[in-house]
């Protein structure tokens, strides 16, 4: 694995590219974004820290990273996609000090403790077994476990394989008889599998080449784009209402930049207007920053 990554979805280049005197002016609202203070939870804080110090040379937020790191704690239904965003803010931070005090930290030992639970990945739970192979892939980048990452492409693989049917939509979990919540576990499927593949790219190892007659994570995210403009023609469930999407889009809708970065969205310029600056921390963070520059 490339043991120069300075995190788990960007690498220098981006920074070179953000911090450039022609930068688009998006990004410069993506900076004034990561300047403000917020109550928000301490994994969006320590992100946004982490953000500061390798983006803006801030020294001492990064600092206060290591802190919160070292402080932090899993909890809630939700860890397996806090214990992937932390592992984002380790990732950005590590230099700072020996790898020994923030591998011994009470949140290390608990994501370990997570990996070695298969119940955690249960395969006839779509959205989870998604998740929990992100977790595989972005832990074993962190720590170095080649094993542990190919867990998690193997998870990748089967998903490109079998999940995705050719219009765009995750089958076995949107196009499911009485399912609910359908566009939302569209939005956060499609955001496992173009994490685990963007983690994967900055780590050495290409995932997005990997298709299935054509179809990859870029064609759900494209379906799942579409219903961002045409909502009441979601087939699943009684449709979708434009506030309802929107919603969903502007709390986990960060992984469009990283799409879009890859091989340019059609028609994204209004979703942009509306959304940007995009931050969600389980969708990989400030993309507008990260990722709202040409590669």
């Amino acid at each position: 694995m490339n043991p120069n990554r300075i995190a788990l979805t960007f690498d220098p280049t981006h920074i070179t590219a953000a911090q450039a005197d022609d930068a688009p002016d998006h990004i410069a609202t993506a900076l004034d974004y990561l300047k403000q203070t917020d109550d928000a939870s301490p994994v969006v804080q320590a992100y946004k820290l982490a953000l500061r110090y390798r983006f803006m040379d801030d020294a001492q937020s990064g600092n206060q990273a290591v802190e919160m790191i070292q402080q932090a704690q899993l909890h809630g239904a939700d860890a397996v996609r806090q214990a992937l965003a932390w592992l984002n803010v380790v990732e950005m931070v590590r230099d700072l000090v020996p790898w020994e005090s923030i591998e011994a930290t009470e949140l290390m030992q608990a994501i370990c403790a997570m990996l070695g639970d298969r119940d955690l990945s249960p395969a006839h739970d779509v959205l989870e077994h998604f998740w929990f192979g992100a977790l595989q892939i972005g832990a074993g980048i962190v720590l170095n476990d080649v094993t542990l990452f190919e867990q998690g492409q193997a998870v990748y693989q089967m998903a490109i394989g079998q999940h995705i049917h050719p219009e765009g939509y995750l089958k076995g979990l949107v196009d499911v008889e009485e399912a609910m919540d359908t566009y939302h576990k569209q939005v956060s499927a499609t955001t496992a599998l173009v994490l685990m593949a963007e983690m994967a790219a900055y780590a050495g190892v290409d995932l997005w080449s990997i298709d299935n007659r054509g179809v990859t994570p870029l064609t759900a995210t494209s379906y799942t784009l579409y219903y961002y403009y045409y909502p009441e023609r979601w087939r699943w469930e009684d449709g979708l209402t434009l506030d309802a999407v929107k919603a969903i889009m502007e709390n986990e809708g960060a992984f469009i930049e990283i799409c879009n970065r890859r091989n340019p969205l059609q028609a994204i310029e209004h979703l942009f207007e509306d959304l940007r600056p995009m931050f969600s921390v389980y969708g990989g963070g400030l993309t507008t920053l990260t990722h709202g520059t040409s590669a």
